[in-house]
């Protein structure tokens, strides 16, 4: 995967919902995204789990759904101050947009 070339697209829509929408930083050409996320400076550093921020999570498992099923996403949790990342490796799970899908047909 080093040595795999990313795009940057834009915004992804859900084709069943326009209110749901995705940006991840890159694509792969080798089916992954890729999301980074900068950690403001008053942190002590990069996110050493992901269990402190689950936005962290779940965001890249709907880019995954809207960018047309990559299966993988490396997320980078990179912190200004120590010029230091961590990178976490996040899997797509179907369950998780059958409860969103769910949730709005009920609204």
């Amino acid at each position: 995967m080093s040595n795999s070339e990313t795009e940057t697209y834009g915004f992804f829509e859900d084709p069943s919902d326009s209110n749901f929408v995705a940006s991840p930083d890159a694509l792969a050409a080798s089916s992954f995204i890729l999301e980074v996320k900068t950690r403001p400076a008053k942190t002590e550093g990069p996110l050493s789990s992901l269990k402190r921020m689950p936005s962290y999570y779940i965001q890249p498992k709907l880019e995954m759904v809207y960018t047309g099923g990559a299966p993988l996403c490396i997320l980078e949790s990179y912190h200004p101050g120590t010029q230091q990342a961590s990178f976490f490796l996040v899997k797509r799970h179907s369950a998780l947009m059958s409860v969103i899908n769910d949730t709005k047909t009920v609204v």
